[in-house]
C-alpha cells in the first residue's frame, strides 16, 4: 500500500511550488512503533485503517511544511492537526487497549 499527499500553489506573484509526501507500509510500522505499539500490529489493521493512518501522517507532514515554509496560517493548521490527531488516536485506541495500555 502506498499513500501520496501533495500540495501545489502560488507562493508569491507568479512563483509556484509543488511537493508530495509518499508513505508506504514500512512507514506504517514506524508510526506504530513511535506510538509504543508492536510493528506487527499493522497486520491487525483493516486496509481502511492502515490507509487512513498513513493518510493522516502524510496530511500532517504537508501541513507542517506549509506552515514552516510557505506561511500558511498556523492557527488554521493547529486546528487541522488537532482534528487529525484525534482521528489518529481513535483508530489506535482499541489496539492500545489490546496491548494493555
Amino acid at each position: 500500500m502506498r499513500v501520496r499527499q501533495g500540495w501545489s500553489g502560488e507562493v508569491s506573484s507568479n512563483r509556484w511550488a509543488k511537493f508530495d509526501v509518499e508513505l508506504e507500509e514500512d512507514d506504517l510500522r514506524r508510526i506504530l512503533t513511535n506510538d509504543k505499539l508492536d510493528p506487527s500490529t499493522a497486520d491487525k489493521l483493516s486496509t481502511t485503517q492502515a490507509y487512513r493512518l498513513l493518510e493522516i501522517e502524510a496530511e500532517r507532514l504537508v501541513l507542517l511544511k506549509l506552515v514552516r515554509r510557505y506561511g500558511y496560517s498556523s492557527a488554521e493548521a493547529r486546528q487541522q492537526l488537532s482534528d487529525l490527531l484525534t482521528e489518529f488516536d481513535e483508530i489506535l485506541k482499541p489496539l492500545h487497549a489490546q496491548a494493555g495500555r
